[in-house]
């Protein structure tokens, strides 16, 4: 169940849902399981609702933004840092390339990014390279050295080494569970 907004938003929530938006997406989670459970049930039809669940996401992210006063004094740079991953990170895989546009060492952003999340500038770019990796895999055609080279990464068998050890399956073998 979506839990609607409170008035005391957690220190890391990235998205805060209105009451209307979360039966929408309590309903469309809903209708994922039952095409789950249905015999011929397609993935298709779970990709379109995961979709119109995602834009609903989106746009309450938009409307709703978490402007909270008890805010870590860090959080405008966390903030500032994930815009710059999103914009960079199949390009520049290496935290020194994020922490010279703060002017900081790669160590000083780190302990600032894991202060604030919990996670290392590393952790930010692999966790956005794996999620864009398993986008590209159940959603386009491209095979996993195209993925692999758009990704920035130069060999493909250390590309599926890498998806491997941070989500446990290959590329090849991930793309079959989204097709069953």
């Amino acid at each position: 169940m979506i839990s609607p907004p409170c008035s005391t938003t957690p220190k890391y929530a990235p998205i805060r849902i209105g009451d209307g938006a979360a039966g929408s997406m309590e309903k469309l989670i809903a209708l994922m399981r039952s095409e789950l459970q249905l015999e011929g049930g397609s993935s298709f039809v779970i990709k379109h609702y995961l979709n119109a669940f995602l834009l609903l996401a989106e746009r309450e992210k938009k409307l709703n933004p978490v402007n909270s006063p008890d805010l870590h004094h860090h959080d405008t740079r966390i903030i500032q840092l994930r815009r710059l991953v999103e914009k960079n990170f199949r390009q520049e895989h290496q935290a020194g390339f994020y922490a010279t546009h703060f002017s900081l060492t790669a160590k000083r952003l780190n302990e600032i990014a894991k202060d604030a999340i919990n996670k290392t500038v590393t952790d930010m770019v692999h966790d956005r390279l794996v999620l864009e990796a398993k986008r590209q895999l159940a959603f386009s055609n491209r095979n996993v050295k195209e993925i692999c080279y758009e990704l920035g990464f130069e060999d493909p068998a250390y590309f599926s080494r890498f998806f491997r050890h941070r989500t446990g399956i290959s590329p090849h073998e991930f793309r079959e569970t989204v097709f069953k």
